[in-house]
């Protein structure tokens, strides 16, 4: 498995196995771990530990996880967080939680706090706070550059890794943005924890703009503002990830895939995909059996 010392080094004495259905990105100073398929079977296994510091980004609250005496219930958009070396169980569940567990090595943290006059005893068990929407695209972005390991990938990885550090101590110690700033980006995490939830249904911007409680001209504006993208093509590309994901691990036909994913047929689908990565699901699928 690639880069596996690394992922130990922040995780802990984790084989390839237990992370069958967990996508990675690591760097030397952090890694990235999101849950696809299944439950990752290092998390459920009890009382386990993490060398890393451990910042859990919530997109759902099916997550349970097991301190102590004590259970956390995950909340969506926020980050929970857990030092090294805390025993802990994420509790096993019919229901794959959706969440990135983000591990950061204490060294580096404690660099990157510094330039606060902060240290990691200013952090504790179970503290937490709102996520944002840079935080969720730079981990985005974070994870798909590692996958796709172009020329130059480490050092945008670096990069991105001190940017992702940053993004969660300002968080932490509630440096906040404008309060309109702020305004908008709750709005629009509204309305991508709605389309997280149903973009195998059938989904207008309209639907995206209610669940924002706002406007559609208001709402096309400060998305595109937030996430770069139309509503439109965000939708899309949310569709196209988890389809993406399920060719590696499912079982399912593509045509199952893609209507599972919100495509109205599977030649649609297949010409999305292939517009997209520039491979078609059939030949992406083949691709993993030769790997």
């Amino acid at each position: 498995m690639k880069d596996l010392e690394k992922i130990r080094n922040l995780v802990g004495d984790i084989t390839p196995e237990q992370l069958v259905y967990v996508d990675c990105a690591v760097t030397g100073d952090i890694g990235a771990f999101m849950p696809i398929a299944g439950q990752c079977h290092y998390a459920t296994s009890p009382e386990h530990t993490h060398p890393g510091w451990s910042f859990i980004v919530s997109f759902d609250s099916y997550c349970r996880t097991k301190v102590g005496e004590t259970i956390y219930d995950s909340i969506p958009s926020t980050v929970f967080v857990l030092p090294p070396y805390i025993p802990h169980q994420e509790l096993p569940s019919d229901i794959v939680s959706r969440y990135i567990a983000v591990m950061i090595d204490t060294g580096f943290l404690n660099r990157q706090l510094a330039r606060y006059t902060k240290s990691t005893k200013d952090l504790h068990t179970a503290m937490i706070c709102r996520s944002t929407q840079r935080l969720i695209d730079e981990l985005k972005e974070f994870m798909t550059e590692y996958e796709e390991a172009a020329p130059g990938y480490e050092s945008l990885l670096d990069a991105s890794a001190l940017k992702i550090t940053h993004l969660l101590i300002r968080q932490l110690l509630d440096i906040k943005p404008t309060a309109e700033a702020i305004t908008h980006r709750m709005s629009v995490n509204k309305a991508l924890e709605f389309l997280n939830e149903h973009y195998g249904e059938k989904i207008s911007v309209n639907d995206l703009a209610s669940a924002a409680n706002c406007s559609v001209s208001h709402f096309f504006r400060i998305f595109k503002d937030e996430t770069g993208l139309s509503p439109s093509d965000y939708i899309m590309q949310v569709r196209l990830d988890y389809a993406k994901r399920m060719l590696r691990v499912d079982d399912k036909t593509v045509t199952q895939i893609a209507l599972g994913c919100g495509f109205n047929s599977s030649s649609y689908f297949s010409h999305c995909f292939t517009r997209t990565f520039q491979i078609s699901p059939s030949d992406f699928r083949k691709s993993l059996d030769i790997a």
